[in-house]
C-alpha cells in the first residue's frame, strides 16, 4: 500500500530539501527493523498480538486518510485533517507506536529497548522537523489549532 500510495501520490505544493529531514525519515522507516525476537514475553502473546494488531490496523487507517498525499520526507501535499487525523496529527506515528510496544512487550531484551528508544527518538525529531515545514501553511496552522494532539491522546 506505501509503495502504491507512493507512485500515485499528489505532486507536492512545497517539500522539504534538507538532508537531516531525509535521514530522519530514513532512520524512522529502518531502525525498528533492527529488532529481533526475544523470549520471555513481559505480557501474554495475546496482549502483544493485539497491541500489534490494533497499530496495525491505525497505520493503516492513517495511509487510507493520506491516500495520495503519502510520503516519506516532509511535503505538503494538501492538508488532510479528516478520518484518522481529525484525532491526532500524526496517525501513522502512533500506529507505529503501538505495533511497536506490542512488539517489545512481547520480545523484551535491552537491544530491542535500546532500537526503540533510538527509533522512537528518531521519529519525534521527525516530527517536530515535519511539522516545522507545514505550520508554514495557514491552512495547516488552523489545522494544528484543531486538532491539538500530536502522537498520542492525554501524552503528547
Amino acid at each position: 500500500m506505501s509503495v502504491f500510495f507512493i507512485l500515485i501520490r499528489r505532486q507536492a505544493l512545497s517539500a522539504s530539501t534538507a538532508p537531516l529531514d531525509r535521514a530522519l525519515a530514513l532512520g524512522g522507516a529502518m531502525l525498528p527493523l533492527m529488532v529481533r525476537p526475544a523470549p520471555g514475553p513481559l505480557v501474554p502473546e495475546f496482549v502483544g498480538a493485539t497491541l500489534m494488531a490494533v497499530g496495525v490496523l491505525v497505520t493503516i487507517a492513517a495511509k487510507l486518510s493520506l491516500n495520495r498525499r503519502f510520503g516519506l520526507a516532509p511535503a505538503n501535499r494538501g492538508v488532510q485533517a479528516s478520518w484518522a487525523y481529525s484525532i491526532v496529527r500524526h496517525p501513522m506515528y502512533t500506529g507505529y507506536f503501538i505495533v511497536q510496544v506490542g512488539f517489545l512487550l512481547t520480545n523484551p531484551s535491552l537491544w530491542n529497548l535500546y532500537v526503540y528508544l533510538v527509533a522512537w527518538s528518531v521519529q519525534v525529531a521527525r516530527l517536530f522537523r515535519e511539522e516545522r515545514w507545514l505550520l508554514t501553511d495557514p491552512e495547516y496552522q488552523a489545522y494544528a489549532e484543531r486538532v491539538r494532539i500530536r502522537l498520542i491522546p492525554g501524552i503528547f
